[in-house]
């Protein structure tokens, strides 16, 4: 919603995750991803190159696989086409 004369001055983007209620780190974790790669995705790829499509693939095909690899606690139901 950044006024377009603007957008030229931005350089990146920031996350917050505040963890001082979180009991457990698989529920940071949940919380976190896939939540944290769609920000990194909206904030890194430039408007003319987004594409939902390609997002999810990746995803599923790339991010999913490595998450489980290192034993990461990621909420499938916020992600499309969860596993």
């Amino acid at each position: 919603g950044i006024d377009r004369k603007y957008k030229q001055l931005l350089l990146g983007s920031g996350c917050q995750m505040w963890s001082e209620w979180i009991p457990r780190i698989e529920d940071m974790q949940r919380q976190v991803f896939p939540r944290i790669a769609a920000y990194a995705e909206s904030g890194w790829t430039i408007e003319n190159k987004k594409n939902f499509t390609r997002f999810s693939t990746s995803l599923s095909q790339i991010l999913i696989p490595r998450w489980k690899q290192k034993n990461i606690a990621w909420h499938k139901e916020s992600t499309p086409q969860a596993e």
